[in-house]
């Protein structure tokens, strides 16, 4: 669109007062408009339509390299995303070692620093939370950075036979569908609840052995539209682990205590 008096224009918002001339060309990739390539001029007349070619053939070679750099963007991000992955089976492999509340701590601190949501955003928030059938209710485990969680929700109780306020939460309906919930914008969504007011954003996972759920990996996000479906795929992945890795340390715990209490009844047979 070339406009040489933009002062005649119906659609033209004054930005600079020096302005009489605007040329303005769309980025696209097929048939997507990408971007705008805006070029103003003090002069009424200033700019022609030899300006508006060069301009038009400018956004043409634009349209190809952001879209270049958005696929390297996306396959550097999926790379990072299975090096992430990689690096938390690591973890999962040596689970032996550590407690559950150590390994889910270190699998938090993975989930909020290696996830990564969209571009220009971040996450503010990572939680684990275990979910307890007799009482249908989930309880904190861990969160990362602790710092962004207040104090008086650490160790936190979310009922769901009983939800606070009647709403049981994005984490407790990923308990009751046990299908991963990514909600691009938590102020439209009527289960949740506001916990922190940076959250715009927010993906639950939930973490199943079968068909039984043992918790839900929980991110918050700064931004709309935070997470795609790559990063839900990640963080299955990651609820994938910890679901093996909870259930590696609770099964080698319990044999641990059948070894204590043979050994305790074998020393009684001897007395």
């Amino acid at each position: 669109l070339l406009v040489e008096n933009v002062e005649n224009h119906p659609d033209f918002l004054s930005s600079n007062p020096d302005t009489k001339c605007e040329l303005a060309v769309p980025i696209i990739y097929r048939d997507e408009v990408v971007g705008v390539i805006s070029v103003e001029h003090k002069e009424i007349g200033g700019l022609d339509e030899e300006d508006l070619q060069n301009i038009q053939s400018l956004a043409a070679h634009a349209a190809v390299a952001i879209q270049n750099a958005r696929i390297y963007h996306a396959l550097q991000r999926k790379s990072q995303h299975q090096q992430a992955i990689y690096e938390a089976s690591k973890i999962i492999n040596v689970s032996l070692e550590h407690t559950e509340k150590e390994l889910l701590n270190l699998l938090v601190e993975q989930m909020v620093t290696e996830i990564i949501p969209a571009a220009g955003a971040r996450n503010n928030l990572g939680t684990i939370l275990l979910y307890d059938h007799e009482k249908n209710e989930l309880k904190v485990e861990c969160n990362y950075p602790e710092k962004e969680f207040g104090a008086h929700l650490k160790d936190e109780i979310r009922s769901l036979s009983h939800p606070q306020r009647g709403k049981i939460d994005i984490s407790g309906r990923a308990v009751i569908t046990k299908k991963p919930q990514r909600v691009d914008d938590v102020t439209t969504d009527s289960d949740y609840l506001n916990r922190n007011e940076e959250t715009r954003s927010e993906l639950n996972v939930p973490m199943l052995e079968g068909d039984i759920v043992l918790g839900v990996l929980s991110l918050e996000c700064d931004r709309l539209n935070g997470f795609d479906k790559d990063a839900e795929d990640t963080l299955c992945a990651f609820a994938e682990l910890a679901a093996i890795a909870i259930q590696n340390t609770r099964r080698y715990n319990e044999l641990k205590e059948t070894r204590a209490t043979v050994g305790n009844i074998t020393a009684v047979a001897w007395m």
